[in-house]
Order: C-alpha cells, then structure tokens, then sequence
C-alpha cells in the first residue's frame, strides 16, 4: 500500500493527451548530434524495444545514440528485466541494440534520501516521494538502484569502472556476452562516494527554468 499527495502536485496530462513513446523518441533523436544522446533506462525496456522495430527509429538510435545505460540484474533479474512479462522485449534489446549498451545492477546497500526531510522544502517533490512511498517516513533514505545508474551515465570512469569481459543471463535463459564498446557493465569504484554524492546532487535547490 502507498501514500500518494497528487492534489498539492501539478498534474501530468491525460494519456490522451501525450504522444505514443516511439514518436516522443524519434522526435527528440532526430534533432541531436550523431553520437551525442545518452539514454538511462531504470524501468522496462518494451519502450525502447518497440523503437527497435521502427525502421526510422533503428536508423536514429544506430546514429544519434552514445550509449544506453540501463538498470537490471546481471544474472536473473528479478524486477526491471523480466516484470509484467517483458523478458522477450528486453532479451530483444540487448541482441539487437546496435551501439553501447552498459548495465549496472548495485544500489540496494547505498542508502539515500535521509536528509531531505531536514535540507529541502515542504513541496519538494522528491522529498515527498521519500516521505510517502513505502511509507518510509521522514528522514529515512532508501536503496539507490536507479540513481547509480544515473550516476554512471553522466558521470562514466570517474566513479566507475567498466568491465568488458563476461556476461549476463535472464530468467528465460538468454545469454549474452560482454565485448568492448558493445555490451559491458558498470561497477562502482567506491560505494560510499557514490552515495555521498547522490546525497548532495539529490538535496541541491532545483534550477527552474522558464
């Protein structure tokens, strides 16, 4: 059970009124640089998958795209890479994906959030979604699976290293092999700076712009 606060939250609009997600990305990729677009995917992969099977789209992500960091399991994951029976759209990412592809999967002992009950304001977004969800109540942080991913895609070898060699399964028992500059994982040089500065980004006065 959750606790929710949507009536002191602006809304989002109707699903009615946005456009399909395979569009939203066509629009967005069509605009960059060749080889300048970072995507972080800490939720399902059918999205992604289904820009895939768009022959435009494919196009787009082969010339627009750096480098898709993505939050998931190594071996067997259990949450992002298989839920609501998504594996067959995940294991078609990882096969056809046609640029670099980087996944990370630590986060559930680096613990953040704990102080923005006491260094941000009452309508902090994100303050609120610490103190509701999991009714985890004031000035108690969390796990920081999908933060860590952010971390690396912006921040890449500074807290990070990246590791070429191995490989990775799903629950359906797809493998697949790790190569240079194609497939790899990313694995965190030192747990607590990491947390520290997810800590101090998280809790920073949001730069509103106009």
């Amino acid at each position: 059970e959750h606790d929710y606060d949507v009536d002191n939250m602006k809304h989002d609009p109707f699903d009615n009124m946005v456009a399909d997600a395979v569009e939203v990305y066509k629009h967005l990729l069509e605009k960059q640089a060749d080889n300048s677009v970072v995507i972080i995917s800490v939720g399902f992969l059918n999205n992604l998958h289904d820009l895939l099977l768009d022959p435009e789209g494919f196009a787009l992500v082969k010339s627009k795209v750096r480098l898709l960091a993505v939050m998931g399991g190594l071996n067997n994951d259990g949450f992002n890479l298989i839920r609501h029976d998504l594996v067959d759209q995940t294991q078609y990412v990882l096969e056809n994906w046609p640029g670099t592809l980087v996944t990370t999967h630590v986060g559930g002992d680096m613990i953040t959030g704990e102080t923005l009950t006491g260094t941000t304001p009452t309508d902090n977004p994100v303050r609120r979604a610490y103190e509701l969800e999991w009714h985890q109540g004031p000035n108690i942080g969390r796990s920081s699976w999908d933060q860590v991913t952010t971390m690396y895609a912006i921040f890449g070898n500074k807290y990070f290293k990246e590791e070429w060699d191995g490989g990775g399964s799903l629950r359906n028992g797809y493998t697949w092999s790790f190569s240079a500059g194609h497939r790899g994982y990313a694995a965190p040089k030192n747990d607590k700076e990491i947390e520290d500065e997810i800590e101090r980004l998280m809790t920073l006065t949001p730069k509103m712009e106009n």
